[in-house]
């Protein structure tokens, strides 16, 4: 595509200088600048250096034109900063298609704009990798694209020196220990005396109650104040400034505690060729064969042992109704 727009703005300016008559071709030069045969050379040396419209990068096979969208959507994003993995994970799927592509073709002029790019993306994830990232496009375009348009941009941004921000490690929060309950030292208790009787009289003695002491007020401690996390400022080896932002603790999630399980109660199962004989109350017996084994035939019970036979009661039968006797004449 971009050696096609060369070719034609190529073509159209031979034309209008084969159309141009020659005794105006002079003042037609003077108005319109013509190249030259070292700014043609470095076009064509540009178009070679260029990838091809047609070419991806990466592994999620993105465009020149993808890559910068995916850096400007992530920037859009971010806000004015974030720490949200979703789009970490996005900016890095597009710098990872843009080293390709600064592998694959490292003379390519349109990798200016994708470093810079770039370059804003990463600054704005207050991450330790993505920062670090940010402060390697920028002084990669300073040094290898500063007479470019987005070099010098870059050199004004960074005039005032480079500041990284990224957040901590967040550590476990600390356990407070038990304190205990202060314990109230007794206090001795007046053992109460014996009143004597007056005289002439005899009884009991009766003592003489002993207030309760009443007991005096505790003051409850104060909180201590916990100190308040400020950032820390330290300095880079590369000259770069690094603002570490304090991280909250995390609590650990508590262990379950183990459930103890029940285990089942085996069921003593059939032998293979038994048959099930069915019992006079209702339950199956279990036998080798169908009539009883001599080991299991049934044992005959003592006399003592039986059962006292039940002898039925005679059932009441109507008494004879009396025969009147025959009247005497």
């Amino acid at each position: 595509m971009k050696r096609f727009f060369a070719a034609a703005i190529a073509g159209s300016a031979l034309l209008t200088t084969l159309a141009t008559p020659a005794a105006e071709r002079p003042a037609a030069a003077a108005k319109a600048h013509l190249m030259t045969k070292a700014e043609v050379e470095a076009a064509r040396q540009r178009l070679r250096d260029a990838a091809p419209a047609d070419s991806y990068f990466g592994r999620m096979k993105l465009s020149y034109i993808g890559i910068n969208n995916m850096f400007r959507d992530a920037m859009r994003m971010s806000g004015d900063s974030t720490t949200s993995s979703s789009i970490a994970n996005r900016v890095e799927q597009a710098d990872e298609a843009l080293r390709d592509f600064a592998t694959r073709f490292p003379r390519d002029s349109a990798l200016a704009q994708s470093y810079f790019l770039a370059s804003r993306a990463h600054k704005k994830i207050w991450i330790e990798h993505n920062q670090e990232r940010a402060v390697v496009y920028l002084k990669l375009l300073v040094s290898k694209y500063g007479t470019t348009y987005f070099g010098r941009l870059t050199k004004k941004d960074i005039a005032g020196g480079i500041t990284e921000h990224w957040y901590a490690t967040a550590l476990a929060c600390a356990t407070p220990e038990p304190t205990l309950a202060p314990t109230a030292t007794p206090e001795p208790t007046a053992v109460p005396r014996a009143t004597p009787a007056p005289s002439g009289r005899r009884g009991r003695a009766t003592p003489t109650p002993t207030p309760s002491p009443t007991p005096a007020p505790t003051e409850s401690p104060s909180p201590t104040p916990s100190p308040v996390p400020t950032p820390q400022l330290t300095s880079a080896p590369n000259g770069s400034k690094i603002v570490i932002l304090p991280a909250a603790c995390t609590t650990p999630a508590p262990t379950p505690s183990p459930v103890a399980t029940v285990a089942p109660t085996p069921v003593a199962s059939p032998t293979p060729g038994a048959t099930i004989v069915p019992s006079p109350a209702g339950s199956p017996i279990t036998g080798s064969k169908a009539n009883p084994s001599p080991s299991r035939a049934a044992t005959p019970v003592a006399p003592s042992q039986t059962a006292p036979a039940t002898t039925p009661t005679p059932l009441s039968s109507p008494s004879p109704r009396p025969t009147s006797s025959p009247r005497s004449r």
